[in-house]
């Protein structure tokens, strides 16, 4: 996400750039509106039925523009997210920066994007996530306080819901290339004690780090690998890249030898 919404800045800041060129000349902007209202007209005289239009201040509602009919004009949501951008390219007013990159999610059909650019937009607006109040009110629908401080009955509600889809969620949406680590044995070494320890065929990375816990308590050697580090690498971290092969080295520990299981 960080990196989509980096590209958004850039090509921001790229039209900015050119606004300093004056891309746009004064006056630009209405004649287009000009245009499209005739447009619009002489397409339903003919006959088109299937155009829909939406209402366009020209003098925007932000700058104190009024609902009267000689501010409005009708123009269709292609028309109307341009007008914006036409209006940021010869005025350079943010607002109509953001009113178009708002339009433009509204009308693009592939939802991947419609979310990115949402997201850029509640960003530089400061709405949902992006504003403090809207993040506290939300952690106070789940009980008193909101957060960890939830009512000990939705915790444990939570719990059972994770113990139970959690797994099966996970296995779904495994990559290939960690099920194909995680079908092999596994020979951990802690270079620090010289400590192996042989990690059979696991389902999951969290099963991979269970087993390495609990041969280590068997050891007398929970402290190179315990219970609370085990919870920890299961929220994702280096361990994954480890396992994966990504990382050469973490806590001491490294994968010396993976080898396909024997054949039965």
């Amino acid at each position: 996400m960080q990196q989509n919404l980096s590209l958004q800045t850039k090509r921001n800041r790229h039209i900015r750039d050119r606004i300093q060129k004056k891309l746009l000349s004064s006056g630009t902007t209405d004649r287009y509106i000009q245009h499209c209202v005739s447009e619009n007209k002489n397409k339903i005289t003919s006959g088109s039925s299937n155009l829909c239009f939406e209402k366009h201040h020209i003098i925007p509602r932000f700058l104190g523009g009024a609902d009267d009919p000689e501010n409005i004009a009708f123009l269709t949501p292609r028309q109307h997210a341009l007008v914006h951008l036409f209006r940021y390219l010869e005025f350079g007013d943010e607002n109509d920066l953001r009113a178009y990159i708002l339009r433009t999610a509204t009308l693009d059909v592939d939802l991947s994007s419609h979310g990115k650019r949402m997201a850029e937009y509640n960003r530089q607006v400061g709405n949902t996530f992006w504003n403090s109040e809207f993040q506290s009110e939300q952690g106070k629908k789940g009980g008193q306080k909101g957060g960890s401080a939830n009512t000990p009955l939705q915790q444990e509600a939570h719990s059972r819901v994770g113990t139970k889809w959690g797994p099966i969620v996970g296995l779904e949406n495994q990559s290939q290339a960690l099920r194909d680590v995680l079908s092999q044995i596994m020979v951990f070494y802690h270079e620090g004690e010289n400590v192996k320890v042989e990690i059979p065929v696991c389902k999951t990375a969290a099963e991979v780090f269970d087993c390495l816990n609990s041969k280590l308590v068997v050891l007398g050697k929970e402290h190179l690998f315990s219970k609370e580090m085990a919870k920890k690498a299961k929220g994702g971290g280096p361990m994954y890249g480890l396992i994966r092969g990504s990382k050469k080295r973490i806590y001491g520990w490294s994968i010396i030898d993976r080898r396909s299981p024997p054949e039965t």
